[in-house]
């Protein structure tokens, strides 16, 4: 929404706040400087196409975080396939998982919805008949948790 074109007009998104919570939580470990952002055009509701270099704080941090979380979701995905489908069908599902490197780079929810969302899958998948109640605990947590990053979390659970 940032071209010209655009330029007067008024777009609102609604969001869930989980991911925010998320990034906010790695600046606040890894540092922001916030006297720097507040100088910065980035800090100032600007219509029209700026280039705005990211002031203040280092995204180098949430990249990492979010490989983590990537990682996390390789691993997880192949317990469920082989639980499910054997050894072979695991090993092809975490080649075919590690090709899909689109939402890492990029600094939006994705990565962190899919982790939630694959790890319900593997809950739902380890305690199949939800007998264990400290798996269906950490299900429900986790499921609360997709919800406040994407309202789409709420598949899981029909």
């Amino acid at each position: 929404m940032e071209h010209p074109t655009w330029n007067g007009f008024v777009i609102r998104q609604f969001h869930a706040p989980g991911y925010s919570v998320f990034l906010a939580a790695i600046y606040y470990v890894t540092g922001f400087d916030e006297e720097k952002y507040t100088r910065s055009m980035l800090s100032k509701a600007i219509n029209g196409y700026y280039p705005w270099p990211a002031v203040g704080f280092t995204p180098r941090y949430v990249y990492l975080a979010q490989v983590g979380l990537e990682i996390i979701s390789l691993i997880l995905l192949g317990r469920i396939a082989a639980r499910l489908f054997g050894l072979r069908a695991s090993l092809l599902t975490q080649c075919i998982f590690a090709l899909l490197v689109v939402w890492t780079p990029n600094l939006i929810a994705e990565t962190l919805f899919n982790t939630l969302f694959i790890s319900a899958a593997y809950l739902m998948v380890e305690n199949a008949d939800f007998s264990n109640r400290r798996r269906n605990i950490l299900l429900a947590l986790v499921l609360a948790a997709g919800i406040s990053v994407k309202m789409i979390g709420i598949v899981p659970i029909m």
